[in-house]
């Protein structure tokens, strides 16, 4: 505990950045959902109220994330892995934010607490971890600056800690997936 601490001690301003740019994206996610006629309110309702009541985290969601972690590794080596995990951050707050009306909409005065258990269960040790990646991303590509400069392969460590914070984010995901979904289908359902 100690550890996560010192780490959001020592880069608090990076976590504020990322928080910032979060709440944007939550901002515009909800105003976006408010901007919808209410046609396309209507179907996306109807279309969503099965999904929370079957299962909240699909595998697809699952495939999904594997696939973008992929691409922001890859990214890393090119140098464009903090622009492109910025941009996908503000895509998980939109998304949030799209989501927190819907909720409301389909579960009315209860809204509030089945999104925080949405919240609790689906996102928040995924956006934590999401958080830890972005700084072992930003000390990689440094430290492959560095490599480049010198013709060495210092960027190895670091490298393997972002293996290990993405397998984090997977073995994550697969315990929302057959855990936390399960607890939330009954919860929602």
């Amino acid at each position: 505990m100690k550890l996560i601490w010192t780490s959001f001690k020592k880069y608090r301003f990076a976590f504020l950045f990322l928080f910032i740019l979060f709440l944007f994206g939550i901002v515009t996610g909800f105003l976006f959902y408010l901007k919808q006629e209410p046609i396309i309110k209507e179907t996306i309702l109807q279309s969503l109220s099965p999904l929370f009541q079957e299962n909240v985290f699909t595998l697809k969601s699952l495939l999904f994330h594997f696939l973008v972690l992929l691409g922001l590794i890859a990214l890393s080596f090119c140098f464009l892995a903090v622009p492109g995990f910025i941009c996908y951050l503000f895509f998980e707050g939109i998304s949030i934010g799209f989501v927190l009306p819907i909720f409301f909409s389909l579960y009315k005065i209860n809204g509030l607490f089945y999104f925080l258990l949405y919240f609790l269960f689906v996102k928040v040790i995924y956006l934590l971890l999401l958080f830890f990646l972005f700084l072992k991303i930003v000390r990689f590509v440094k430290k492959y600056v560095e490599g480049l400069r010198l013709r060495k392969y210092i960027f190895m460590e670091e490298m393997k800690y972002i293996f290990i914070v993405v397998f984090m984010i997977l073995i994550n995901d697969f315990v929302v997936y057959f855990g936390s979904n399960q607890v939330l289908s009954l919860l929602l359902g």
